[in-house]
């Protein structure tokens, strides 16, 4: 391969024609980004030429991805120093991406594809320069001006995060529901030396174990060096339990003691978000645009405060303000970003929890 970083052969900001342009029917930007396998926003750092009227080009990802089938390539170091490489051809009859080094493009990416495999960009799913540095127009979309395509991005990714939040989130009645639902005191531990866990939500029905103490069931901490049950499931006052070897069992009522329901119980604790985070924060409990906290690259926990919970629908969101350091690392309440998120993640696991025993 040859470098073309420093862009004496190509030239300027466009490729040059082998053949009649490329013709594709414009869409709009929300058409482009329903289509595309990965969605983001990047700088142009080099281009190499590769056999087969092909070109590499290595773009700096800016923030996260609004859209990837791929998400642990962005967290687990295969791409690293948020370098990212795509295939396209190297002139407009393909359908080729214009070169512009050092241009923010905004990319609509595939995977596969007849050219060749490995992830791909062409004019024809939507790629293109968002603001050129070697001249030439802002790239538009037939909806969306440039200088509102990264807020428009914005709200069709948090509609996505959204409609899988809804797809997984837990809900009590749920038999087979595998997603925490709050915490448990066994008071079966404490009143009969043991807890009796049962096949279905059923006193008739078959025992599963019975067990004496928190060390033989899935846990966490409610309080300080305070453990509790965590609950998976709850029908007539029977909860969903899981034994330390993965198998799930009912707690009859007479044995569970006082539950501490999610997203309550992580109002007002010393809050995180486990990292990676998609990091959208909306204006008002399901409504608006939303904005899209950074988060600090390699950050494991982002620090936040959760203020109160609101129900839209039967559904809980939160406010919450995100902050730029934690407390235990001398932050000073200073915020990033404030506003409601959904208290679920989109797998379905809880969006926020806390310390239990301080920092």
């Amino acid at each position: 391969m040859k470098s073309l970083a420093l862009f004496g052969v190509l030239g300027a900001a466009v490729l040059c024609d082998v053949a009649a342009p490329c013709r594709c029917e414009e869409r709009t930007l929300s058409e482009y980004f329903g289509d595309a396998d990965e969605v983001l926003v990047a700088q142009l750092t080099a281009v190499d030429t590769v056999a087969g009227a092909e070109l590499d080009l290595v773009f700096r990802v800016i923030g996260a991805p609004y859209a990837t089938s791929r998400p642990e390539a962005f967290t687990d170091g295969t791409i690293t120093d948020g370098a990212v490489r795509y295939r396209t051809a190297d002139n407009t009859a393909g359908c080729g991406v214009p070169v512009d080094v050092m241009g923010m493009y905004v990319l609509f990416a595939h995977e596969g594809g007849e050219a060749g495999g490995g992830w791909r960009i062409d004019t024809c799913s939507g790629s293109r320069i968002l603001l050129p540095v070697q001249g030439g127009e802002p790239g538009e979309f037939s909806d969306v001006p440039a200088r509102f395509v990264p807020t428009r991005l914005n709200a069709l990714a948090g509609m996505r995060v959204l409609e899988e939040v809804v797809a997984h989130a837990p809900r009590e009645g749920d038999r087979d529901g595998e997603h925490l639902l709050g915490l448990l005191d066994v008071s079966g531990f404490s009143h009969a030396g043991f807890a009796r866990l049962h096949v279905d939500p059923d006193a008739a029905s078959s025992v599963v174990a019975e067990v004496d103490g928190y060390e033989s069931l899935a846990q966490a901490e409610v309080g300080y060096e305070e453990q509790a049950a965590i609950v998976y499931g709850r029908v007539d006052a029977w909860f969903k339990l899981r034994l330390a070897d993965g198998r799930y069992g009912w707690l009859p009522p007479d044995m569970a003691g006082t539950f501490h329901a999610y997203p309550d119980v992580a109002i007002n604790r010393l809050n995180y978000i486990d990292a990676p985070w998609h990091g959208f924060v909306w204006p008002s409990p399901g409504a608006g645009n939303p904005v899209r906290a950074a988060v600090v690259e390699g950050q494991r926990e982002v620090p936040i405060e959760v203020h109160e919970v609101q129900l839209i629908g039967g559904y809980p969101w939160l406010r919450v303000t995100v902050l730029e350091r934690s407390p235990c690392e001398g932050g000073d309440g200073t915020a990033s970003v404030a506003g409601w998120i959904p208290a679920h993640r989109p797998s379905g696991d809880p969006a926020v929890w806390f310390y239990s025993r301080g920092c």
